[in-house]
């Protein structure tokens, strides 16, 4: 799976909030089947090595590094400020442009929703 630099700075926005994917994949309620089948750690220590990579190829991705890369995607909050940056300067309406239609080719590639407001 190949990202652009742009799909990849949404994902990595989420894998850098510390312990937000593990939270939620290793969250459930009782009676119901977690994400995930591995602990917090687990999915913690995944998501860490992912950010690190900063990869814009991923020739093999197994279910878990999937989940991840999902969520990352799924609990988004890149977006969430994204108009004030371009009102106060830090961003030009052009680039905010750009990550909308990054974020939409991810949805596309990943069958996600990313939430843009």
């Amino acid at each position: 799976m190949k990202f652009t630099p742009r799909e990849w700075e949404i994902i990595k926005h989420r894998l850098e909030a510390s312990g937000a994917i593990a939270d939620a994949l290793t969250d459930y309620t009782p009676g119901e089947k977690p994400a995930v089948f591995v602990s917090w750690q687990d999915v913690q220590d995944r998501a860490d090595k992912l950010c690190i990579r900063n990869p814009v190829y991923f020739d093999i991705l197994d279910t878990i590094d999937q989940k991840i890369i999902c969520d990352a995607c799924d609990g988004s909050t890149f977006f969430s400020d994204i108009d004030d940056a371009v009102e106060n300067g830090e961003l030009s309406r052009g680039d905010a442009l750009a990550f909308h239609r990054a974020a939409n080719s991810l949805e596309k590639k990943l069958k996600v929703q990313i939430p843009r407001d």
